[in-house]
């Protein structure tokens, strides 16, 4: 999936050669942006992500929607942090602890 606002910036279009489907109706890859209204009776969730996250904004508002919808959801936002920081620093602390807190939540819901 190619985030097409996020190629956008500061060009105005996509790159030459590259096109991303249109998702926009289904929401499909897009929960946040999803047409879907109710999301009541979707499973708990867990969501995490960082502030620098070029998804942090759609991270934050499908939670709230989740939310919304009486969807037990835990958003954990770590602060500095950008997408796939822990794959690129797996040793480090915070990535450690990020990694711990998805192992919970998926504990908890076995």
């Amino acid at each position: 999936m190619i985030n097409q606002r996020y190629l956008r910036e500061g060009r105005g279009r996509l790159p030459r050669g590259l096109a991303a489907p249109d998702h926009s109706r289904t929401g499909r890859f897009n929960p946040g942006g999803s047409a879907t209204e109710d999301l009541t009776g979707l499973p708990p969730a867990w969501i995490g992500v960082g502030t620098l996250d070029l998804f942090h904004d759609e991270d934050v508002a499908y939670a709230r929607r989740l939310s919304d919808s009486g969807v037990p959801c835990d958003l954990d936002v770590v602060p500095g942090a950008f997408h796939g920081f822990d794959f690129v620093f797996p040793k480090a602390e915070v990535s450690r602890e990020f990694w711990r807190r998805q192992a919970r939540a998926l504990e908890g819901a076995l």
